[in-house]
């Protein structure tokens, strides 16, 4: 009858408690840094750079950029098209920044900065696909028409916009934290002296 007992109080304390959530390979700690590359190589880290922001480009382009395709086909109106353009463009290079960031392996206080050094590439990119995006329109008066060239200002502009948007993020996030953290040593200081 003991033994019973026992056992259905232990039960009881391994019921309260939390569980703890599993994270995925892919998410980004309180570093900024993806998870499953945290005890890799620095020389490795810095390899996988800009693999890891075209990998992150990529699932967004064929994910949201999908789902924006398919609004473009069904509404057919080219306002909305211009839009999901821009959209599209913002998300997909905030991914890249972002992806880039989180496999560089730097201190959380330096990776707004690097994050800005690193805006370089996005923009490059975006640069080529502006570029393969005048030579592959059919029209040979493209300044003449108005939605070609439309859309390519909003994928332009979507895309600074979401480099810039990335480096922000990171940068409020560093910066919050850092503070976070001199808030909790004063308190601990505080404590200490008591």
């Amino acid at each position: 009858m003991e033994q019973n007992s026992f056992s259905s109080t232990q039960n009881n304390s391994t019921e309260n408690k939390p569980k703890e959530e599993k994270k995925s390979k892919l998410a980004i700690d309180e570093d900024n840094d993806f998870i499953f590359l945290k005890n890799w190589p620095p020389v490795v880290r810095w390899l996988l750079v800009i693999p890891m922001g075209l990998f992150f480009f990529l699932i967004v382009q064929f994910t949201i950029g999908f789902v924006g395709n398919k609004l473009m086909e069904s509404l057919n109106i080219d306002f909305i098209s211009v839009i999901v353009i821009g959209v599209v463009a913002l998300a997909k290079f905030m991914a890249f920044e972002v992806g880039m960031v989180g496999a560089a392996p730097v201190k959380r206080e330096r990776k707004a900065k690097v994050g800005a050094l690193l805006a370089v590439i996005p923009l490059v990119l975006l640069a080529a696909l502006t570029l393969l995006m005048v030579y592959v329109n059919e029209s040979p008066d493209l300044l003449e028409t108005y939605y070609p060239m439309s859309c390519i200002i909003a994928q332009v502009i979507g895309g600074v916009l979401g480099i810039i948007w990335g480096i922000f993020c990171l940068k409020s996030d560093t910066e919050g934290r850092t503070k976070e953290l001199e808030a909790s040593e004063n308190i601990d200081k505080i404590g200490k002296d008591d």
